[in-house]
């Protein structure tokens, strides 16, 4: 009986069987598979006079002891092996080839297990393959994806970090700074007085006019700049808390702005207090409107502060008329007592041109002065008489005598010094009364004149008259004591 084997599962078939017992494969088309599949296997060559040896069986022990399907493989294998023994038996005892030479044509069977090694199950590869390609796939898509989610993650912090270093830039370029000024203003605190008000104008580094008043503390504190180049001055005066107002002198100072906050001026402010009497009712108020505008805490306070300032204003004025009453008194009675002068009888005064240059002794009743610098040169006396008038001379100033009652007067005699020593100096004298120096003449002339005489005129004038005084001259020379001393004398 021939044996047979299922080409799916290796199982041995019978000759009636229809069906594969072991996997129900139909017979029918395992027979057309298997001589589908064994006339695949046979490939035409040309054969060599020997024909190949045949292929060792394996056998059906072994092939169940390596695995079921290798088995079932290795039956199928045996049977085909059979099959092509027979045919190449058949070839051997044919008739021997006709003499004209040709390669015979000798079929080759390949063994079963060879063309199923190179063929893998057809339900296990392609499941193998697509599982493999989607893994692939995946892992491929998630390495991009993360790839791509690194990359837009770093472009989006450098963006970040990109704006970040540009809004840093941009704010540190336009930083403000405070800026601190040098200001002296003695007896000011802003605390309790106005701020000072520094006008700003200038320029920042973008090239914006800057105009603005900014309200500075007595430590230079209050003013917020950026970088640029600006001019400062004083708008106004500021108002201490007891009213004082400063006057700045109109000064300007440049000052410059430079990176990271550095601050230089040229210059400073020095405010200096008015007194307050010079101040003026317009600076008091020019100094509450600023104070108004932002220097004070409040408009309340700014009022305070103006009230204080025109106090003070009216407080010095008033002290000042009152000390310029006291002053012009007190000159008054110094005057008095260096120029006022009392005897028994009579009062009078010296004029003040002999003030401090002349000395005053009083003897009772009459009065002798004399020149302080030469003391023993009298420059006038005042007398008392019974019969008006005493005439002792040409060369006597003898104004007219003042009634000073009881039948008494005061009569004013001087000797004429000028004429005197000058008469003297054209003559020649020996005599020793009559030996002057020329700054004694100078000085004695120059008090009898009140300054209006020189000696020197006098003389010149004598010796132009042949020693015959001229009336106008006399007149001159005996006016200032005339004029002068008689209207001050009084009765006691």
């Amino acid at each position: 009986m021939h044996v047979m084997y299922c080409v799916k599962c290796g199982g041995e078939l019978s000759d009636d069987d229809a069906f594969c017992p072991a996997c129900g494969q139909e017979i029918d088309k395992i027979e057309s598979e298997r001589s589908a599949s064994d006339s695949c296997r046979v490939s035409a060559s040309i054969p060599k006079t020997t024909p190949e040896p045949e292929p060792e069986p394996t056998t059906l022990l072994q092939s169940q002891a390596a695995s079921p399907a290798v088995s079932a493989v290795a039956r199928h294998d045996t049977d085909t092996h059979r099959a092509a023994a027979k045919i190449s038996s058949a070839q051997s005892v044919a008739p021997a080839p006709s003499t004209t030479k040709a390669s015979p044509i000798t079929a080759t069977v390949l063994p079963r297990s060879a063309m199923m090694s190179s063929e893998a199950p057809s339900g296990d590869r392609p499941k193998h393959s697509r599982k493999t390609i989607l893994i692939t796939v995946i892992v491929a898509i998630v390495v991009l994806g993360l790839v791509a989610g690194g990359a837009w993650c770093y472009l989006g912090w450098r963006h970040q970090q990109d704006a970040a270093a540009d809004e840093k830039a941009y704010a540190d370029a336009h930083r403000i700074y405070d800026v601190n000024l040098k200001i002296t203003a003695d007896g000011l605190d802003t605390s309790e007085g106005s701020k000072i008000p520094v006008q700003v104008s200038g320029t920042d580094f973008e090239g914006n006019k800057v105009e603005k008043i900014y309200y500075v503390a007595s430590d230079g504190s209050g003013i917020s700049l950026m970088c640029g180049r600006y001019d400062l001055s004083i708008a106004a005066s500021p108002i201490s808390a007891d009213g004082m107002i400063f006057n700045s002198n109109d000064v300007a100072v440049h000052a410059t702005v430079g990176k990271n906050g550095t601050f230089d001026v040229e210059g400073s402010f020095t405010l200096s207090p008015i007194e307050a009497d010079q101040v003026s009712a317009a600076q008091i108020n020019e100094a509450y409107l600023a104070a108004k505008e932002g220097g004070a805490a409040s408009e309340k306070d700014a009022a305070t502060l103006r009230d204080a300032a025109t106090r003070r204003r009216e407080d010095a004025i008033r002290k000042k008329r009152a000390d310029a009453d006291a002053e012009a008194k007190r000159v008054a009675e110094e005057r008095a007592a260096s120029v006022h002068f009392s005897t028994s009888r009579f009062s009078f005064d010296i004029p003040d041109y002999w003030k401090d240059r002349v000395t005053v002794s009083i003897d009772e009743d009459c009065a002798h002065v004399f020149s302080k610098k030469y003391p023993e040169r009298e420059i006038m006396a005042i007398v008392v008489s019974d019969g008006g008038n005493l005439k002792s001379g040409s060369q006597m100033i003898e104004p007219p005598a003042v009634d000073i009652g009881g039948g008494r007067y005061a009569q004013v005699q001087a000797t004429d010094w000028a004429i005197k020593i000058a008469e003297a100096n054209i003559s020649h004298s020996k005599r020793a009364d009559d030996f002057f120096s020329l700054d004694e003449a100078n000085e004695l002339t120059d008090l009898q004149t009140g300054g209006g005489v020189g000696y020197i005129s006098v003389l010149r004038a004598l010796n132009t008259s042949d020693g015959n005084p001229d009336s106008k001259l006399l007149s001159r020379l005996s006016a200032f004591i005339s004029d002068t001393v008689p209207r001050t004398i009084k009765s006691n």
